[in-house]
């Protein structure tokens, strides 16, 4: 996931074309006004961590809609106590982490093809079982699952050929809730989907990881290993910044991502803001970082 900034700038600035590149005159530390967006990059650095740091992620992905907050709750004893709230959408059909071998009759906790729980019911046409209702399962280990089937069907016949239809995952463990909705086909014998997620927990990582990762976004090389990478200095929001530019295709786990003109501004090692095109569709994801 990339996050990044874009806020207003305090010094004079020259807007460069249309995409939106502030040419400021001085590094400040931040514009610091969060009625104009601006930001207080001080906080970047782990010595001025603090309660009540919030830093958000918002702005348009490739795939969809994103947004994301980090707050601060307390710090303590070398230790960050934050929460972390996300939201993110695919509009298009992608295609899945999962293939459909997956969806056997065992994937669950009980065989669709012979029996099901009270709470779900199973139709089946011909060698197509479609799935409706909901079921808990909870481990020995205290994790929760809640699965939910909206006309979810699975073709089997000794072997799955389709897949469709909509399963919505919730996970619960130890101040996490992760709740996943699948939007399922199958195109070409591949399995494609596209998801929605809400994403709250709440951790505690030392100061030192939060500001390595847990936190804002750190700056990865090996995120665009394949694509060509030219990088500049420049200004943004009133602070100097290295301006990465990527173009190319990097693959990323099952899926190929190909950028173009996209750029990213970094401060400190820190993501600033990311816009540019992948894929084909424009990515502008803004941070901002204040105490509330």
């Amino acid at each position: 996931m990339n996050k990044t900034l874009a806020i207003l700038a305090v010094v004079v600035l020259v807007v460069a074309g249309g995409c939106g590149i502030y040419l400021l005159t001085k590094d400040n530390g931040g514009s610091k006004d969060p009625e104009r967006g601006g930001s207080d990059y001080s906080l970047l650095d782990p010595k001025n961590v603090k309660e009540g740091i919030t830093i958000t992620y918002t702005g348009t992905p490739y795939y969809g809609e994103f947004d994301e907050s980090i707050i601060v709750d307390a710090v303590k004893d070398g230790n960050v106590y934050y929460t972390d709230k996300v939201y993110s959408k695919e509009y298009d059909y992608q295609r899945h982490y999962m293939g459909l071998e997956t969806f056997t009759p065992d994937i669950f906790e009980f065989d669709y093809t012979v029996t099901t729980p009270e709470t779900v019911t199973v139709s089946k046409d011909g060698d197509t079982y479609t799935l409706n209702g909901k079921w808990v399962d909870i481990s020995g280990f205290g994790y929760k699952f809640t699965y939910t089937y909206t006309g979810f069907k699975i073709t089997y016949g000794g072997e799955v050929t389709n897949v469709s239809g909509i399963w919505d995952r919730v996970y619960e463990y130890d101040g996490v809730v992760l709740d996943t909705t699948y939007d399922f086909k199958t195109e070409g014998g591949t399995l494609m989907s596209r998801a929605t997620t809400h994403l709250e927990m709440k951790d505690t990582v030392t100061v030192e990881e939060f500001y390595d990762g847990y936190g804002p976004e750190v700056y990865e090389a090996d995120s665009y290993e394949g694509a060509t990478v030219t990088s500049s200095e420049g200004s943004y929001d009133g602070v100097k910044v290295t301006i990465y530019t990527v173009n190319g295709k990097v693959t990323e786990d099952y899926r190929e991502l190909n950028y173009e003109d996209y750029k990213v501004y970094v401060y400190k090692g820190y993501v600033l803001w990311t816009v540019g095109k992948v894929n084909g569709n424009t990515t502008d994801i803004k941070m901002t970082i204040n105490v509330a």
